[in-house]
């Protein structure tokens, strides 16, 4: 068989819990889109995609981008990280996951499925951080890291604050 011509993106592995995010959701590609679905194998819409995928590690997120927004520390777009939320528009009615190099896992719309997409960097108006995340279960305490957040959204308060050490990954 011939090799196929375009080559996959060269995309960093992410952190043990957010790389069991990035995994479940790469695993559901190809699912077709459908308005508040979260059903594995079957449909997803965008924060149904999300709230699966992170809640395969362990997190609990809403169904809904603007609540998992609100749910979500934040970070400069410029520090992005693999498994982070992005979220889109304003008001906010997208969220993804960022893969890293600039792609992204989502389930963009009606007539679409779950795929792998440049991101449009000129539409992000957040970033989640994924392991500012709690998670369900209890067990190791994280690695610290020196990632700069806030709790507050950017575009309610253009100042960031620094919330100090939290968990990483």
């Amino acid at each position: 068989p011939a090799a196929d011509p375009t080559p996959a993106p060269s995309i960093p592995a992410p952190s043990s819990v957010s790389g069991i995010a990035v995994n479940a959701a790469s695993g559901q590609l190809g699912v077709p889109y459908k308005f508040a679905a979260e059903s594995p194998g079957v449909a997803f819409d965008c924060s149904g995609l999300t709230a699966y995928a992170w809640g395969q590690a362990g997190v609990g997120l809403p169904h809904q981008s603007r609540a998992q927004f609100a749910s979500t520390p934040r970070v400069p777009i410029d520090q992005a990280q693999p498994g982070d939320l992005l979220f889109f528009y304003s008001p906010i009615s997208h969220v993804s996951i960022y893969l890293g190099n600039g792609m992204q896992v989502h389930a963009p719309n009606t007539g679409s499925t779950v795929s792998v997409a440049a991101v449009n960097w000129g539409k992000v108006t957040g970033v989640g951080w994924s392991c500012g995340l709690k998670r369900r279960t209890s067990g190791a305490r994280p690695a610290r890291s020196t990632r700069s957040t806030s709790t507050t959204s950017p575009l309610e308060n253009s100042s960031r604050a620094t919330a100090g050490p939290i968990g990483s990954g």
